[in-house]
């Protein structure tokens, strides 16, 4: 009978014990979570240009609110602003010569424009910062300036002949290496990639991806989603030859 109730007080102890660090655990948890606030920020105070005609701006205003209300999509709309126009034409004449037939000019016309403020989320508390916010990321676009080079091995494209004597001005006899230690801050090498994919099951249809990764990265890190630099993207459906391709680099 002793070692029975023996057994249930040191069981109840245990459950005793294990729910106090449950709840540290739990006041830990708290005080790591405590800061929701978002990092300081401006909102952009660039003065908007509005340019428009009382006579019809309530018109793209019922419009514009019968897109959001039915989610009717932009060509649809843009239908609908073409045959609005030549109506109010034949009405009220030349006066509706310059009522707007494009979704962009509708916008630019209320005034309206994309204010977005990006933020870094962190993946384990979702903390917020701003994309500027990156401990380290400087020093690793510092991280070739150290790089081994042995003759002959070429390990990086730091071992490059291009690296090495690219100048500043390329066509300047007396200029500058551009790739130095004096300007390693403010000098980046932008490799520039196409890739194509496919962006629909059981459909023949490429879409490609103009994108650019920072060479003074190392390499390890280097073609990482966060580090990378979309510069556009190609519709498709075919992937096109490569003069054609040469125009979308060249842009």
């Amino acid at each position: 009978e002793f070692d029975e109730t023996l057994d249930v007080y040191t069981e109840d102890d245990n459950f005793s014990e294990t729910s106090t660090e449950s709840d540290e655990s739990s006041d830990d948890s708290d005080n790591v979570f405590k800061d929701y606030s978002a990092p300081d920020f401006e909102m952009p105070r660039e003065p908007k240009n509005v340019h428009n005609n009382n006579r019809f701006t309530w018109i793209l205003l019922w419009i514009m609110n019968f897109k959001i209300q039915y989610n009717i999509s932009e060509g649809a709309i843009e239908a609908l602003l073409k045959f609005m126009k030549l109506v109010l034409i034949v009405v009220g004449g030349i006066e509706f010569n310059n009522f707007p037939i494009f979704k962009y000019k509708v916008n630019k016309a209320l005034g309206l424009s994309n204010e977005f403020i990006s933020f870094v989320s962190c993946p384990k508390c979702h903390k917020l910062y701003k994309e500027e916010e990156r401990p380290g990321f400087e020093n690793s676009l510092r991280h070739w300036v150290n790089c081994s080079s042995f003759d002959d091995i070429l390990c990086d494209i730091y071992d490059g002949e291009i690296w090495k004597t690219f100048k500043d001005e390329p066509f300047g006899e007396d200029s500058a290496l551009f790739f130095c230690n004096e300007k390693v801050d403010s000098h980046l090498g932008l490799i520039v990639n196409l890739d194509w994919f496919q962006l629909f099951d059981g459909v023949s249809h490429s879409t490609g991806v103009l994108y650019a990764s920072i060479a003074n990265l190392p390499c390890d890190i280097r073609f990482k989603h966060e580090n990378m630099l979309v510069l556009g993207i190609l519709p498709g459906p075919d992937e096109p030859s490569f003069q054609k391709e040469e125009r979308f680099v060249l842009l």
